[in-house]
């Protein structure tokens, strides 16, 4: 696991939020708005959840920014998580948690 003195700090939190998304009334949007640095992980298509491909979106968000970071997953967003996790654990010399 990587030192959290080779990286930022605080973590920062990134939503994954689940089918349609999750409108401002919605738990994960309230917490986004609590946490000036927050991600979102964007769908092209909200309406129709395919996990390889949200698990795609996760992990080019995560690969784009810098971490470390705290994951919020909802609904359908917890299997593409679920997913990419499984996938980063099986590729050699990864390390899941630091991704």
């Amino acid at each position: 696991m990587l030192s959290c003195t080779k990286s930022t700090w605080p973590p920062r939190l990134v939503t994954v939020p689940g089918l349609h998304g999750s409108e401002g009334a919605h738990w994960q949007s309230w917490l986004e708005r609590q946490f000036a640095r927050s991600l979102r992980v964007e769908q092209a298509d909200w309406d129709a959840p395919e996990v390889a491909l949200w698990a795609k979106s996760l992990r080019d968000l995560l690969a784009r920014e810098r971490g470390p970071f705290v994951l919020a997953a909802h609904s359908f967003g917890c299997l593409a998580l679920a997913r990419y996790l499984s996938l980063q654990a099986a590729a050699p010399g990864s390390d899941a948690a630091t991704s």
